[in-house]
C-alpha cells in the first residue's frame, strides 16, 4: 500500500510499498497517512501550533521520562523526539520568515535609495528644462510664450544670496538646527565601568538571537 508521511521541511514523502507489521498498534502508525490530503491536512494544523506551546509539551514529557520505568521510556522517548521534530520544522519556518523578511527590508532600503536618487535627478532635470526655455525667452526678448498646452511666462522675482556668510554681521544668524539632548551612553558605561554610580541610567541584560544558516 502507499502511504505518506511528513519529512524535514514540512515537505511529504512516500513509499509505495509499505507494509506495516500484522500486530503494529494504532499509536505505532501514528505520522502515517493513507492519502495526499491527510499529510497535508497534517502540516496545516502542525503549523497552527505555536512554539509555546511545544515548549509546554516539552517540559511536561520530560517530567514524565523523569518519573517513569523502563517499559514506559520508550514510548515517552518517542513523545520527546515527535515534539522535537515538530519544533525542528517550527524554527526552520520561523528562520524562512525571517530570511524572507530580511530580504523585504533589504530590497525596501535599496528601494528607498534608488527613488531619492532617482528624485533628485528628475528635480535637476526639471530646473535645468525651466532654464532652458528662460534662457530661450531672453534671447528672443520675450515675456511670454503660449502653447496649445499653456502658456510660459517669465516673472522677476528676487531673493537674498549670502555668498560670504564671514562678512555677514552675527545678528543676522539665527539657529537653524534642532538641538536634541540625550544621554551619552558611551560615556556613561564608561563610568560605570569604573565603578561609579550613576543615577537614573543601568546596564540591563538580555539575550540576542543569532541565526547562522548552513548552505545546503
Amino acid at each position: 500500500m502507499k502511504i505518506y508521511w511528513i519529512g524535514k521541511d514540512n515537505k511529504i514523502e512516500s513509499s509505495e510499498n509499505f507494509n506495516p507489521p500484522h500486530n503494529a498498534r494504532e499509536e505505532d502508525l501514528e505520522g502515517y497517512y493513507e492519502t495526499l490530503e491527510e499529510a497535508k491536512a497534517a502540516i496545516v494544523k502542525m503549523n497552527k501550533v505555536s512554539l509555546y506551546h511545544i515548549d509546554e509539551a516539552e517540559i511536561q514529557i520530560n517530567k514524565i521520562l523523569e518519573e517513569c520505568d523502563d517499559d514506559d521510556n520508550i514510548l515517552v522517548q518517542d513523545s520527546l523526539n515527535a515534539l522535537k521534530l515538530d519544533k525542528e520544522n517550527k524554527l526552520m519556518a520561523f528562520d524562512h520568515v525571517i530570511n524572507n523578511k530580511k530580504a523585504l527590508i533589504n530590497g525596501g532600503k535599496e528601494m528607498i535609495k534608488q527613488i531619492k536618487t532617482s528624485m533628485e535627478k528628475y528635480e535637476r532635470d526639471v530646473e535645468r528644462l525651466k532654464n532652458n526655455i528662460l534662457d530661450s525667452m531672453e534671447r528672443t526678448g520675450t515675456k511670454s510664450f503660449e502653447t496649445p498646452i499653456g502658456k510660459f511666462t517669465s516673472v522677476s522675482s528676487k531673493s537674498i544670496d549670502p555668498f560670504d556668510e564671514t562678512l555677514i554681521p552675527k545678528k543676522y544668524f539665527k539657529e537653524t538646527t534642532k538641538v536634541t539632548v540625550r544621554p551619552d551612553k558611551k560615556e556613561i558605561k564608561k563610568a560605570i565601568d569604573s565603578g561609579e554610580n550613576i543615577q537614573g541610567a543601568r546596564y540591563i541584560h538580555k539575550n540576542n538571537l543569532r541565526i547562522n544558516n548552513r548552505s545546503i
